[in-house]
Formats: structure tokens, C-alpha cells, sequence
């Protein structure tokens, strides 16, 4: 019984009253509302309230058992015992898929529980050391970049580069730049976005920012773009001011489009071994 409901029983004599005190002042006294007008229901939650909700739920799970031994009979129709049968996931809809007929969304946040389960406390102190490496997840940090002020991609990526520079002064930076399969992630940003993607022709460093981001995110053509003049604009970087190794990683589909190097001291050094 929620909060809700258990007021209105309690109150329900008290409600009532004042219910027709103000029916009494308004239609007969003040007569400021008429006295054929409509008398509105007061809408009181009772326990009645609640019946609704566990009713259809307990219909679904009918229903999804009826689908589920009809599966059953019809595979020994078909041939298949049993045993064999019970090896699988009996269900009546597919496991990839939910009833939007988008992908399942993965348990993020069970696997993160799962992998911190066997952790020590002295694992979440950072102890600084001469040969440190620093991940950055390119696209993810760019995303926290706050725009205000901002008009540009060049202005964009030149603030990227400030809340990065910090990491450069203590070990070599991996910059990890992940181009997925559109056909996988599309998924993902449908059920995250509500507006329309945009999708923009080209991207440099005197595009303008789009004013509005939520239509830009959605489009995994804009990100292919936008990942391309990042790479480009830490690969020019690099070779000019950090002191430290920087790497510019990449995990995509077709990795002959982007090598994977390590810059130092004006270098360039060509890192197969952590090309995918």
C-alpha cells in the first residue's frame, strides 16, 4: 500500500466533509458555481487502485507460459526430444531482443559490481610511477567538454587537449579511438536519443559547433568524422609539444584506415602489435 492510498482511507470522513462544505458555500451560499453543474468525482486511491497493475502482469505471464508449451509441442511435432530441447533458453521471445524490437541493453552496472567485488582498498589509491600509462577514451572525454563559449570544433578539441594536458607531464598517453559497427551501436542511440540526427557532409576546425549536440551525436557518420579530425589534430599535436610518448590507438572495423602509432620527440613509430 503506498503512501498515497493510505492517506486517503484514513482521511476518507474527513475529506468527505469538506468536499460538501465547499459544495454548500459555492451552490447555495456564495452561488458562485450553479447548482446544476457537474459534481466531480474526488478520486480517492483505494486498495482498489492497485488491482490493475499485478492483474496484467499476472496476464503476461500467463500468456508468455501458454507460448512457452506450445514451443514445446510443436518441437516434439517436429522431432526434437525433450532433453535436446531443454539444452536452450524455452522463451517465448528472442533473448537479444526486447519487446521494442531494439537489442537487450547490457547490465553495466552488475558487471562493474562484479568486477569491483575483487578489488582491495589499496587498489583505488593511484601511486604515481615513472613508466605510467594513461588511457583516455577519446570520444568519451570529448563529450564531457563543456560547450559554453565554444563555437567551433577547433575551439572544441583545443579545450579537449587542456583537461588532457595534465596527464602528458607524468607518462606516455594512449589515446583510444573506437569506431564500432554502426549496425551494433545504432541500436544504442536510438534507445539513448529522441531527436532526429543531423547528419553533417564534412567536419574541420572552422565548422561551426551544431547548436544543438542531440542531433549531432545520434548519427554514427558525424562520429566517423569527428574521430578523424581528432586523430589528425592529436597526431599534429603531439609531434609539436608533448615531451612524453603519446600513442594513438584505434579499435574499428576496418583498421586499414587508421594506423595505430606512438609519436616521441618528433617521431613517428609505427605500433602494429595494438593494431585490431
Amino acid at each position: 500500500m503506498t503512501s498515497v492510498i493510505r492517506n486517503d482511507v484514513l482521511n476518507v470522513s474527513e475529506k468527505g466533509k469538506n468536499k460538501y462544505q465547499a459544495f454548500h458555500s459555492e451552490r447555495i451560499i456564495k452561488k458562485s458555481v450553479k447548482l446544476r453543474d457537474t459534481i466531480h468525482r474526488g478520486n480517492l486511491k483505494t486498495m482498489a487502485s492497485i488491482k490493475d497493475k499485478p492483474k496484467r502482469t499476472v496476464q503476461k505471464v500467463i500468456a508468455a507460459m501458454n507460448m512457452t508449451d506450445k514451443s514445446i509441442e510443436v518441437a516434439r511435432d517436429r522431432g526434437l526430444g525433450t532433453d535436446d530441447l531443454l539444452t536452450y533458453d524455452v522463451v517465448p521471445s528472442p533473448l537479444l531482443f526486447g519487446d521494442d524490437g531494439l537489442m537487450t541493453k547490457p547490465e553495466k552496472s552488475q558487471l562493474v559490481r562484479e568486477l569491483e567485488e575483487t578489488l582491495k582498498p589499496d587498489d583505488y589509491c593511484y601511486r604515481h610511477k615513472d613508466d605510467s600509462t594513461f588511457l583516455i577514451d577519446v570520444m568519451a572525454a570529448i563529450r564531457r567538454v563543456p560547450l559554453s563559449g565554444l563555437t567551433s570544433f577547433s575551439d572544441l578539441l583545443s579545450k579537449f587537449a587542456e583537461t588532457t594536458s595534465l596527464y602528458h607531464h607524468h607518462g606516455r598517453c594512449d589515446y583510444i579511438i573506437y569506431h564500432d559497427d554502426p549496425l551494433v551501436k545504432d541500436t544504442e542511440r536510438l534507445r539513448r536519443c529522441s531527436a532526429t540526427p543531423v547528419v553533417l557532409s564534412s567536419i574541420e576546425l572552422s565548422t561551426p559547433i551544431p547548436k544543438n549536440m542531440s542531433t549531432f551525436w545520434p548519427s554514427s557518420q558525424n562520429k566517423l568524422l569527428l574521430e578523424t579530425l581528432v586523430y589528425a589534430f592529436l597526431r599534429d599535436r603531439s609531434m609539436e609539444m608533448h615531451k612524453e610518448p603519446t600513442v594513438l590507438s584505434q579499435l574499428c572495423i576496418d583498421s586499414g584506415k587508421w594506423k595505430c602509432i606512438k609519436i616521441h620527440n618528433g617521431t613517428e613509430y609505427n605500433m602494429q602489435h595494438l593494431q585490431s
